[in-house]
């Protein structure tokens, strides 16, 4: 009797740290879980403003901010590096006069903004088919080519064994 109790306490106490370890498994791995969504979450946001600051850099955005500024192209002078590393004036400066250049900006796709529950007929973008359209068991067999003139094969004479 004496050497089945600790036997009994040893199995008991073997099945509650695997009670207690598989629990603790489990809320690290929801843990895990949520902390895998915020990080996710966080370099979709990243991406997004890095997107947004390089879209402020470029060409189109600052052709615009240019003409939000009452700035106009320049013709004639500019300015030449030359090999030296000395800049130099190149052409004769005078004051720019002209018309703002038009948005480099593309125009935004005019599909994207459609809104189809407002499109009459958008019926069959559910998944529903549209009003004017039949079931395919009801549809009408359509005419196909006239079939072809079948020869009649002749017999073969049956083959002679050697």
């Amino acid at each position: 009797m004496p050497f089945i109790v600790p036997i009994v306490v040893l199995v008991i106490g073997a099945l509650g740290l695997t009670l207690y370890l598989s629990t603790k498994a489990a809320q690290d791995s929801y843990q895990l879980s949520s902390l895998r969504q915020e990080n996710q979450a966080l370099v979709d946001k990243r991406d997004n403003l890095k997107r947004t600051a390089d879209s402020g850099d470029s060409a189109p955005e600052l052709a615009d901010k240019a003409a939000k500024l009452g700035m106009v192209p320049g013709i004639g002078a500019h300015l030449v590096v030359g090999p030296d590393g000395k800049a130099r004036l190149r052409g004769e400066l005078k004051p720019a006069d002209g018309n703002r250049p038009g948005s480099l900006n593309p125009k935004p796709d005019p599909v994207k903004q459609i809104d189809a529950s407002k499109v009459d007929d958008s019926g069959g973008l559910g998944g529903n088919p549209a009003p004017s359209e039949q079931a395919p068991s009801e549809q009408a067999p359509t005419a196909s080519a006239p079939p072809r003139a079948v020869r009649p094969r002749t017999p073969r004479p049956p083959r002679r064994a050697l």
